[in-house]
């Protein structure tokens, strides 16, 4: 595959938009693209970019959408759970932090639609997280 110097300019274009909303280098992204598009060959599929978009959202980590979040919305205040596995936002009319995702390659942040309560407590107590 051709050093991304030499591509296309168009997909330069799309590569570095990418890194940009992800908060990643350009070089990552576009190895992740030389590994989706191995993928593909595999399975013998075309590497389509909106797909690749999909697949690279699909693997970014807790941290990685803490960044985004802190960059896109830096008046709120997040954490991370301990376990590494959630992503909250504190919320002012609970007085805790709450988890929240990133929906879709669009970077729409929402709330969680429940969360779930062990023995009538929330299951990400407030001494579980980390800000």
């Amino acid at each position: 595959m051709l050093p991304f110097v030499d591509a296309d300019p168009r997909f330069q274009e799309l590569v570095t938009d990418l890194a940009g909303r992800y908060c990643k280098p350009v070089e990552t992204v576009y190895d992740s693209w030389r590994e989706y598009s191995k993928l593909c060959d595999t399975y013998d599929q075309s590497a389509i970019f909106p797909e690749f978009e999909k697949w690279y959202f699909d693997r970014l980590s807790v941290l990685d959408l803490l960044a985004i979040g802190r960059r896109d919305r830096p008046n709120v205040r997040y954490a991370v759970s301990k376990d590494g596995a959630a992503l909250g936002a504190w919320d002012d009319a609970l007085g805790r932090f709450v988890a929240v995702v990133m929906r879709g390659i669009n970077a729409t942040w929402v709330r969680c639609d429940y969360e779930v309560f062990i023995d009538g407590q929330p299951s990400y107590q407030p001494g579980d997280w980390t800000e």
